[in-house]
């Protein structure tokens, strides 16, 4: 187009097709001859690839895995076996491990029969409802077709619209008549059961000690993991041996002792009317055991929480914590600090006065059943471990010896606690509440770990995420930020970081931006991808061969 023509000069525009297709900039780019008036205009665009149908090869019949369990036909099934490989070729190893599929699965379909269909068609469930109307509809169509007129045709749209409405109802009525009722007491009870939660969690509040984190609102297992590590960390400033008991109990709640927890429940207030609703809630208890298809006799369940029961993780909460507050209550061993809530956090010079420092003990760390105890000295430490093992005797649970060790910070000797006749098991890396605790205050065994977990589920993700062209790149960013990331970085708020750890301060920085934005997020993870493959290759590389070498 020229300016001598008849229409306006219009250089920077170009036209496009609007369906799959989506611009982002045009501009038009001047020649660099003054003599003349052409120009280069493009555009920028973004097309969607279309989804294309994929036809698939009929795969071989599922076997019905549920006959398994007969121990009659697993014998057929072992001689079938026995008889079809009589035969076995000897030529290539292909040719052979296809003979050898072919038997298995020939031998387990003639035994064990193929797979019925458990969800039929809803036309083959309503056929009843359906068969007559149909019928009618096809009658009032033929009647149309040898006499058309307004007679017919009204009788034909009336048959129509009977079978759509019959039709529409059947899926319906199927989909509410195949579904599991649950008895009506059941509904009932987990109603009562939450009502009664909203009581007994104001009550539990009252006894709850501060280092129980446990199912309370606003806690979770970081809390305690960062309570730990900066213990740790003080000790360690101070130059101050630190001895840490990780207790682990067996079965702790199948062993709650209901007469006693009954009775403290109403030791420390708990109405008569709530404590007859908790009560019913436990009672007349029974239980089955279930081995090769065949059930036993109900017998009673007279100890324990019921499992399931939503009450059952604050009621052993509160049987727990008066547990300890009975095992401590004439000790006055622990770790002993000083703080004071008020003035600058890194002023230390504040905490000499003598009027505001207040001192706090640390004694226990609990979540649920998990119990750490914490002291300065093995003799202090010996005197809490047998008050909590005695208090747990007297209370009705049992401490798992094999599972319960001890680690000893900045100590001379590997420490030496007895429970009775049972020596602990001193230890320098522990695991607690999913991250790993160690002796020097050293993050490379976690690291390490955290490393390889991460490594572990993008494996388990290549073929269903990393590899599926189905998928857009956004949605496998938000797959690795909600898999691989929250992996990687749990408990990365109570870490102490090295300069040399430079690769994972990035990675979190990068998923701290998640938390405010999720496009700042996208863009943020991005940057970390390419600056830590120049600065701080160890931690992709890392993640690329652990996650290569678990996909092979």
């Amino acid at each position: 187009m020229t300016p001598y023509d008849n229409f306006f000069p219009c250089k920077d525009t170009m036209l496009t097709l609007t369906i799959g297709i989506r611009v982002l900039t045009t501009r038009s780019f001047h020649s660099a001859d003054y003599d003349t008036d052409h120009s280069l205009v493009s555009s920028k665009v973004c097309m969607q690839p279309k989804c294309i149908h994929r036809s698939k090869q009929k795969g071989r019949p599922c076997i019905n895995t549920a006959r398994i369990a007969m121990s009659d036909l697993c014998e057929r099934f072992a001689c079938s076996i026995e008889e079809a490989l009589t035969d076995f070729p000897t030529s290539g190893a292909e040719e052979r491990w296809h003979y050898i599929r072919d038997a298995i699965h020939t031998s387990a379909m003639d035994t064990f029969g193929k797979r019925e269909r458990q969800n039929p068609d809803w036309f083959e469930a309503g056929i009843a409802e359906l068969e007559p109307a149909l019928s009618a509809k096809r009658t009032a169509l033929l009647d149309y077709k040898r006499e058309p007129s307004e007679k017919t045709l009204a009788a034909f749209r009336n048959a129509q619209n009977d079978a759509q409405g019959i039709a529409r109802c059947c899926p319906k009525d199927r989909s509410t008549q195949h579904q599991r009722l649950l008895p009506e007491p059941l509904i009932t009870g987990k109603a009562f059961a939450r009502v009664v939660l909203s009581r007994l969690q104001s009550l539990a509040e009252r006894i709850y000690p501060e280092a129980q984190c446990g199912f309370r609102a606003g806690r979770s297992t970081i809390d305690i993991i960062l309570s730990l590590r900066q213990q740790q960390e003080t000790c360690q400033k101070q130059r101050r041996p630190l001895y840490v008991a990780f207790i682990d109990l067996t079965k702790a709640f199948d062993l709650v002792n209901r007469r006693d927890l009954f009775t403290l429940l109403q030791m420390i207030g708990c109405p008569p009317k709530l404590l007859g609703m908790i009560e019913s809630f436990l009672e007349d208890m029974k239980g089955t055991v279930q081995h090769d298809g065949a059930s036993s006799d109900p017998f009673p369940i007279k100890s324990g929480v019921k499992q399931g029961c939503v009450l059952a993780l604050t009621l052993f909460s509160i049987f727990f914590s008066l547990l300890l507050s009975h095992a401590f209550i004439q000790l006055e061993e622990g770790v002993y600090l000083h703080t004071r809530s008020d003035g600058n956090l890194f002023n230390l010079v504040r905490l000499r006065a003598k009027t505001k420092v207040r001192e706090v003990l640390i004694r226990e760390m609990l979540f649920a059943d998990d119990a750490a105890l914490t002291e300065h000295t093995e003799e202090a430490q010996q005197r809490l471990v047998n008050s909590f093992t005695q208090a747990c005797e007297e209370f009705g649970l049992t401490i798992s010896l094999k599972k319960t060790d001890i680690m000893g910070q900045d100590v001379s000797s590997t420490p030496s606690i007895s429970i009775g006749d049972y020596t602990l098991e001193g230890v320098t890396n522990f695991t607690y509440l999913g991250s790993t605790i160690s002796s020097n205050l050293s993050l490379n065994v976690e690291l390490n770990t955290r490393i390889g977990k991460a490594a572990t589920t993008m494996a388990r993700l290549a073929s269903r995420v990393w590899d599926n062209s189905l998928l857009t790149t956004n949605t496998k960013m938000k797959v690795y930020w909600a898999c691989v990331l929250n992996t990687l970085l749990y408990d990365s708020e109570a870490w102490t970081l090295y300069f040399r750890q430079e690769c994972v301060g990035l990675a979190m920085s990068a998923a701290w931006g998640w938390a405010n934005s999720q496009g700042h997020a996208v863009r943020g993870a991005r940057h970390w991808l390419e600056t830590s493959r120049k600065t701080c290759p160890s931690l992709q590389g890392c993640l690329q061969t652990r996650s290569e070498g678990r996909s092979h």
